[in-house]
């Protein structure tokens, strides 16, 4: 109010247009905000209605531990098929795949995007040992362990779990090498 006297203003009009911004402000404020909330909302269920693979992928690949959990019982609820990690067909995160969700390799623990992109980009081979040559320098027995106990070599080698989980230290060592080692099998 002082500033408005001090400006030559009257004392009763600044009164009324100080009340008026505090009345537009306790309604207009509000009003844009639930305006906005209301067009993402629409966007939402719009997106939740006729791309559901697409809006889930998505919110996957935002959500933390807990709203995972959440959205992955929401997606089994709605009967949303869930696929599993491939190295061969998984991206580092989440992805849309003919109507389901491709679960990606960023959601392995212990594993960077970095150390991925190697493990994706590198040429599979017919088994581990190959694979693991292929990789050279950069295999990492816990990297490798993770994606295994993941999943994402099950479709790739024809080996168990166990088996590969077991044949990981022989592996790093092979991958050291130029291929001309013969362990005997």
């Amino acid at each position: 109010m002082n500033q408005a006297v001090n400006q030559n203003h009257e004392e009763k009009v600044a009164e009324e247009i100080y009340s008026l911004i505090v009345k537009f402000a306790d309604y207009g404020f509000p009003k844009s905000h639930a305006t906005a909330y209301s067009v993402i909302t629409y966007q939402m269920a719009f997106l939740k209605a006729n791309y559901p693979s697409h809006l889930y992928a998505a919110l996957l690949n935002q959500a933390n531990v807990a709203k995972t959990k959440k959205i992955l019982a929401e997606m089994k609820s709605r009967k949303i098929t869930i696929l599993p990690i491939d190295i061969q067909r998984s991206e580092v995160n989440n992805t849309y795949e003919n109507k389901a969700v491709r679960i990606g390799l960023l959601n392995i623990k212990g594993i960077g995007e970095s150390k991925l992109n190697t493990y994706i980009e590198a040429e599979k081979g017919e088994d581990l040992f190959e694979y693991a040559r292929n990789i050279g320098a950069n295999f990492d027995v816990k990297a490798m362990a993770g994606l295994i106990k993941a999943g994402a070599f099950d479709k790739e080698f024809k080996q168990s779990r166990e088996t590969l989980l077991a044949s990981l230290e022989r592996a790093a060592d092979y991958s050291l090498t130029d291929g001309s080692l013969d362990f005997g099998f």
